[in-house]
């Protein structure tokens, strides 16, 4: 059975960090596909002063695996800046500002994680091209998954409990197979978002509506369930040509 071990704050900054990072004895691999750098099993408590995790300026390939990241107040538990190639698998970051939050990044993946009781559960900002899938998310204050300016990603099999799903400004993403439940506004919202797909998703007992488009052209909604929701189960404000 792997124990995990409690570690101080990490922050990396371009490339040449990670070797330095590795250098030191502190993660495993190269860089390359075939062997990513890889962090993992520890738990990171941030007491209040900065993210867990901070990556920036960052094209090699690597993974952060099995990590508990906590108590980042304003900032957390994951923060990739324009960072491309990484894995995000089955790390807890519950009790921060963000579990996950990914900016201006591509070709990311985050999966089988648990982001619980922070104010967003995982976030991307400018961010394309990105999997999110198999997470579990609950009680996040504003929103479970939130995608602002931000194309062509998947959003795929995430379970949401009080936490919403909510896109804006954002094209050509992929919502496919979640389930948004008991929350007090409604569980899968898009805003000012086009060309969509919004498949498959379970969206019940929410207090306003199960599924909600808003200034949202060309979108493709099938397949979903929503009952029991306060309003509606699908509505459709000034949206057009779905």
């Amino acid at each position: 059975m792997k124990t995990s071990a409690i570690s101080g704050k990490i922050r990396i900054i371009n490339n040449s960090g990670w070797v330095a990072f590795e250098n030191a004895g502190n993660c495993t691999g190269d860089g390359t596909y075939s062997d990513p750098y890889v962090i993992e099993d520890l738990v990171i408590d941030a007491n209040n002063t900065g993210s867990c995790i901070f990556i920036e300026n960052s094209t090699v390939y690597f993974r952060i695996e099995n990590c508990t990241l906590y108590n980042s107040r304003d900032y957390a538990g994951i923060k990739l800046n324009n960072t491309t190639n990484s894995q995000l698998i089955d790390n807890n970051c519950s009790s921060n500002y963000y579990g996950i939050h990914i900016y201006n990044g591509e070709n990311n993946i985050v999966s089988g994680n648990t982001a619980n009781n922070n104010n967003y559960g995982i976030y991307l900002s400018y961010s394309n091209i990105n999997t999110i899938s198999g997470n579990t998310i609950n009680n996040n204050m504003w929103y479970g998954i939130n995608l602002r300016f931000s194309n062509n990603n998947t959003v795929s099999g995430n379970t949401l409990e009080f936490s919403r799903i909510f896109l804006y400004a954002s094209d050509y993403n992929t919502v496919l197979g979640n389930t948004a439940n008991n929350n007090d506004g409604s569980g899968i919202v898009l805003a000012s978002s086009d060309y969509n797909t919004v498949s498959g998703n379970t969206a019940n007992n929410n207090n306003e509506h199960g599924i909600y488009l808003g200034l949202c052209y060309f979108t493709t909604i099938s397949g979903n369930t929503a009952n029991n929701n306060g309003v509606s189960g699908i509505y459709l404000y000034w949206s057009d040509l779905n």
